[in-house]
């Protein structure tokens, strides 16, 4: 099997890449702003204590601690794990836009998505798993009632 990621010193300087016209970057004071926001809704989105969030990201309490304390925002990798986890828009989850739960909004109610966040919590299934459980078992009933 082959490491598909490139090793850390043949990473691209972020510095010598070509830079976006500074209209169109944020102020450091923006950012401290998204930092701290990001914060909130992290928390929104998993409801639990950050060594909770870290153990179902598979990572530690010292990975998460500078996200939760709005220091950091999380690598590309981390916010894919972060919406697997929780179901959230990434759109909201890193600047507020839009609806929490976007890839649901036209099957679920923001309360439906509520009852199956808190039922995931409990069985220790993420977000995704519990939703395709329910989906799975709303078939297995549908099959049932017609026979």
């Amino acid at each position: 099997m082959t490491n598909d990621r490139l090793p850390l010193d043949r990473m691209p300087n972020v510095a010598s890449l070509p830079s976006q016209a500074s209209e169109e970057r944020f102020t450091d004071e923006e950012m401290e702003v998204i930092k701290r926001d990001f914060s909130k809704r992290l928390l929104e989105a998993f409801n639990d204590i950050p060594a909770g969030i870290a153990r179902k990201l598979k990572t530690n309490n010292a990975t998460v601690m500078p996200y939760v304390k709005g220091e950091r925002l999380p690598i590309a990798e981390m916010l894919i794990e972060i919406h697997n986890q929780t179901g959230v828009s990434l759109n909201w989850l890193l600047m507020g836009k839009g609806r929490k739960f976007i890839d649901y909004e036209q099957n679920f109610s923001d309360s439906e998505i509520a009852e199956i966040s808190a039922l995931a919590k409990v069985s220790g299934r993420t977000f995704l798993e519990e939703l395709r459980m329910l989906a799975l078992a709303g078939k297995e009933a549908v099959k049932k009632y017609q026979s």
